[in-house]
């Protein structure tokens, strides 16, 4: 699998440079943004798309690593989970294992919406059953964020000697913050 991989990796410079020659880089195109749960088309361009999307898939390869072998797992066992498909009342996840796995249940589903989670994050599941396709059902575990959370930055605290280069006097709770109105 290693020496395929490698085949075509030994390409990729080639075809970046073939790509770049033809100006395809800088081509707006129309993606599929997922925001708060719904679905919105926008125009971008070709390598925001790319960068974006490879930024999602880099964590991919590091999860579930410590898991052998798929066999290994049981009910009850927390792992990590890449989204990759979101449909109304199902959601399918890659595993890193060789199968892959969805969330169904009606309790899941709901907390998955109200923590506005979407395609290409990473997610703590729970493994809840084996299907006979040989699918994994999960259970999705992580806490609804609250409101409070959802609609306000969260409190930064500062070093004092950040603003005063070591001079005393300088209040960091008063400095200028991205996240606090000025007065």
């Amino acid at each position: 699998m290693i020496e395929y991989a490698a085949q075509d990796v030994q390409y990729l410079p080639q075809v970046y440079e073939k790509m770049r020659q033809m100006d395809v880089f800088n081509k707006d195109i129309i993606d599929n943004v997922c925001e708060s749960g719904k679905i919105y088309q926008c125009t971008t361009k070709l390598y925001h798309k790319i960068l974006g999307d490879t930024r999602k898939c880099i964590g991919y390869g590091f999860i579930n690593r410590n898991i052998a072998d798929v066999s290994t797992l049981n009910i009850d066992t927390y792992i990590l989970a890449f989204i990759k498909n979101i449909q109304k009342r199902i959601v399918f996840c890659s595993l890193n294992l060789g199968v892959s796995g969805v969330i169904k249940d009606d309790e899941s589903i709901k907390n998955f919406r109200d923590n506005k989670r979407s395609i290409g994050e990473i997610i703590k599941v729970q493994v809840t059953g084996f299907e006979k396709s040989g699918k994994i059902v999960l259970k999705y575990v992580e806490q609804p964020l609250n409101i409070i959370s959802q609609s306000h930055p969260p409190q930064v605290f500062f070093d004092n000697n950040f603003f005063n280069n070591g001079e005393q006097g300088v209040d960091a709770n008063n400095a200028a913050s991205p996240f606090r109105e000025s007065q």
